[in-house]
């Protein structure tokens, strides 16, 4: 499936970016999760049926966003 995993990201981003109407405090949004189910292998490298991803610093694996 051609780009799934970067409209997996745009979809993901508008769901958050949703929660707010304009003017609204950053610090009212919830954490926003995304459940992606596939009739295709989407990671070759891994048999775990669950995978969890975070954005994190590349280097020192740090995470980006506090929860």
């Amino acid at each position: 499936m051609t780009a799934f995993s970067k409209r997996v990201a745009y979809n993901l981003a508008k769901a958050y970016a949703n929660q707010l109407e304009k003017g609204e405090d950053y610090p009212l949004l919830n954490p926003a999760i995304a459940v992606t189910i596939t009739d295709f292998i989407l990671f070759n490298n891994t048999e775990g049926v669950i995978n969890k991803f975070v954005f994190q610093e590349e280097i020192k694996k740090f995470e980006c966003l506090e929860r």
